[in-house]
């Protein structure tokens, strides 16, 4: 008789490290982040000696928080499937520390108040951090994001003069954006400095 295992949920077993980073742009000196360490004892991303590659995912309009304020089930669900695979993850909160939850309800003509400029620094400033992190192979980075997240990794990849382009973009090898926002980026042009897979 054959005998099936019950599987394990794999985001179960997955408890992510809460972070601050320090930005010197916007309204608040850091941004919340978690981290989901691949090694099996969740260390520290500044004490593990093994480096690894990293992806960083960027939330959503909605915010990455549920009711309790932690990452939400999408964040947790990507987290174990890419630790599974060998990878760090970080995952970026652009909204609750500067006191927002959401941005996809707002008065018409009223302006964001977590724009794609500002977004963008913040990415600049993971990626900064990630580069200090003894545990991350800063030469093996990717970028993954959603909706308003994918538009921001449309805006961060976009091809830049070459110094400028060299500077932004360390490590980073390729990056995904799931169902973003395009309209504006193409009237004004696009090219991507990296690989990019967009998925609508």
């Amino acid at each position: 008789m054959l005998r099936v295992e019950a599987a394990q949920d794999p985001v179960a077993q997955i408890s992510p490290r809460h972070h601050q980073i320090p930005v010197d742009h916007g309204p608040s000196k850091h941004l919340n982040a978690w981290w989901w360490s691949a090694s099996a004892d969740q260390a520290e991303p500044s004490s593990e000696p093994l480096q690894r590659p990293t992806i960083l995912l960027l939330h959503g309009c909605g915010g990455m928080l549920n009711r309790d304020n932690q990452p939400d089930q999408r964040m947790s669900s990507y987290a174990a499937l890419l630790n599974a695979k060998g990878w760090h993850v970080l995952a970026l909160d652009s909204f609750s520390s500067r006191g927002i939850r959401q941005i996809c309800t707002r008065d018409k003509g009223v302006a964001s108040k977590v724009g794609q400029t500002l977004r963008r620094s913040d990415v600049a400033a993971a990626f900064n951090w990630l580069h200090h992190q003894a545990s991350v192979d800063a030469s093996r980075l990717a970028l993954v994001g959603w909706s308003n997240g994918g538009g921001t990794v449309l805006e961060y990849v976009h091809r830049m003069p070459s110094t400028a382009g060299r500077s932004i973009h360390p490590g980073l090898r390729a990056a995904a954006a799931f169902y973003p926002g395009c309209a504006s980026r193409e009237s004004r042009g696009f090219e991507a400095a990296v690989p990019l897979l967009l998925l609508l």
